[in-house]
């Protein structure tokens, strides 16, 4: 599951005033000191993203190449046919001409990194749907448990043996829409080593093959540090594989969460608590734009130290628990009263676990084996 968090930027109006007939496909002289024409224009409206604009030209402009501007050019807003990222608060000004008023550049190294660590992420498939996983350890996927559960229960019994099943697979390597499966990209499970009900987390195991390696896992793990970057990378929707960057870890706030499972029991009764389970210690929120399919998705962390990804969450459900129900609609109107937040598992948290519970069931390498290198 998962919700959008959207930044954006409000209406702006364009006023062009142009003084001469230019001809030529080279260049195009715009001269913005020029006298603008006293005598009012007509208001033209334009439903790009909401935006009006108005136009004075005395004369028409021919000209392809070069752009030349003198003086100082009016700001202006692009239209919808240009392809940009959401903007930020439509209050917030810029303090200079060009700027964005959302600085949400990215360094090249976290690129690098970012795509390093997508290597490591797959898609799972299977007849009871899809979801994400990612590579841990020698030869383990880490996932949701519920992506798990919905494939090998049958008639709301749990078989095991199912996890074997030819049909229940994890994808890598699924890059563009449509794309043609390919055997070398695709691996089977031989069985669950680890599950947690409450912290929805189970690791599979998967089927050697002679002929191909694993891809590479991520084998560097930390704590979150709200300072930096955190990329969530997974398919969404069933959907090719995709980052989510820099998504913004949301502090828990009761007051928030009451008065949004206040609006949210105005909408559907379907759920006692809408919000049930937010507050749990060994998990996070935060705000990303990723939707429901997105479950096991890996949070990447970027630091100054390594020039690896460091695995720091797994992505696991939204809330309000009806946000993408199939039987349920309502309004943009009445999302703005609702908290839509994700949450995800902290690695931490599963480390923690395999430390009490592995000395006891006899499997303790498995823990010293995914989590060998936790900072």
């Amino acid at each position: 599951m998962g919700g959008i968090f959207s930044k954006f930027r409000g209406p702006k109006r364009l006023d062009i005033t142009v003084g001469d007939f230019i001809h030529g496909d080279d260049n195009v002289i715009i001269d913005h000191t020029y006298p603008r024409d006293p005598i009012p224009q007509p208001y033209c409206s334009s439903d790009t993203k909401g935006s009006a604009i108005t136009i004075c030209a005395k004369n028409m402009i021919k000209g392809k190449r070069n752009r030349i501007e003198k003086g100082p050019p009016i700001s202006t807003h692009n239209g919808s046919s240009v392809n940009s990222k959401p903007r930020g608060n439509p209050t917030s000004k810029p303090t200079a001409d060009f700027l964005k008023s959302v600085d949400d550049k990215d360094f090249i190294r976290n690129r690098r990194i970012v795509s390093k660590a997508s290597r490591s992420v797959g898609m799972i498939r299977g007849p009871g749907g899809g979801g994400t996983g990612f590579r841990v350890g020698e030869n383990y996927v880490m996932t949701a448990r519920h992506v798990v559960i919905d494939n090998i229960k049958v008639f709301n019994e749990i078989n095991h043996l199912r996890i074997k099943n030819s049909n229940f697979f994890i994808e890598f390597e699924y890059l563009k829409p449509n794309q043609k499966q390919n055997s070398e990209h695709i691996f089977y499970f031989k069985d669950m080593v680890y599950e947690n009900e409450e912290l929805d987390t189970a690791i599979l195991e998967l089927e050697a093959d002679s002929n191909r390696s694993f891809p590479p896992p991520i084998n560097i793990l930390e704590s979150i540090d709200d300072d930096r970057p955190i990329y969530l990378i997974g398919h969404p929707n069933g959907q090719p594989l995709m980052d989510d960057p820099k998504i913004e870890i949301y502090q828990y706030c009761k007051n928030d969460v009451d008065r949004a499972n206040k609006k949210a029991g105005t909408i559907t009764k379907d759920y006692r608590d809408h919000y049930e389970g937010i507050d749990d210690q060994q998990k996070c929120l935060f705000h990303c734009a990723s939707q429901h399919g997105a479950s096991g998705a890996l949070g990447v962390m970027v630091t100054p130290h390594f020039d690896e990804p460091v695995g720091v969450l797994m992505l696991l459900r939204g809330f309000p628990n009806f946000y993408y129900s199939k039987h349920l609609s309502f309004s943009d109107e009445d999302k703005k009263d609702v908290l839509i937040v994700e949450q995800g598992v902290l690695l931490k948290s599963i480390e923690n676990d395999m430390i009490m519970k592995y000395p006891l069931n006899g499997r303790p390498q498995l823990k010293n084996e995914i989590f060998s290198n936790v900072i």
